[in-house]
This record gives structure tokens, C-alpha cells and sequence, in this order.
């Protein structure tokens, strides 16, 4: 995973993972595990952190659930996060998973 803007013309908002798939079933179809990394000026590519992306269900999307008084503070909750962490380009599309 690294940044778009290494890319001609690309926002620098926002990441960019290019994944190899092995043929056969996953066993963890739940969360992926990405090496972050960044291109130096010399042109080397250097790891400089992990993020796990997570596969969340679209009926669980914020932008797709119906808000009603029994989930309202779950949906606050996550309005919240989404508003309260300073967005970069390694979390900017970040889904903010309830852990429990």
C-alpha cells in the first residue's frame, strides 16, 4: 500500500494497494493485512508501517443503515470517529469497525 500521488497527476489523499491473490480459499476472509510504504526521493521503497483492511459488509455501512433510537449512539459513535481523526492518506477511506 502506498501513497497515489507517486502516480503522475494522482491526489496524494488517498492509498493505492496492489495485491497478489494465491489460487484456494482464504482462511481469514474478516481482515487483510497490508505493508504500508513509501518511495524516497533516491527512488528506494521503504516499509514504514502495517494497516489491516477489513472486509465490512455493506448492509453494516454507515452510509446504508437506517438510523432509529436503537442505534442511534452506535451511529454517533462512528460520525464521531469519521469527524474526529485527522484524516491522511493511510486512513482516508478508513470504516470504522465496532470491535464487541
Amino acid at each position: 500500500m502506498f501513497n497515489a500521488s507517486n502516480f503522475s497527476n494522482v491526489s496524494n489523499q488517498w492509498e493505492i494497494a496492489f495485491s497478489i491473490w494465491r489460487f484456494g480459499e482464504t482462511k481469514n476472509k474478516e481482515s487483510f493485512d497490508c505493508t504500508v510504504e513509501e518511495i524516497s526521493k533516491e527512488g528506494n521503497i521503504n516499509a514504514i508501517g502495517l494497516k489491516s483492511v477489513y472486509n465490512v459488509p455493506m448492509e453494516r455501512h454507515l452510509k446504508t443503515t437506517e438510523i432509529n433510537r436503537e442505534n442511534f449512539e452506535d451511529c454517533f459513535s462512528l460520525f464521531a470517529a469519521r469527524r474526529l481523526i485527522k484524516a491522511n492518506w493511510i486512513n482516508q477511506k478508513e470504516e470504522y469497525k465496532d470491535l464487541g
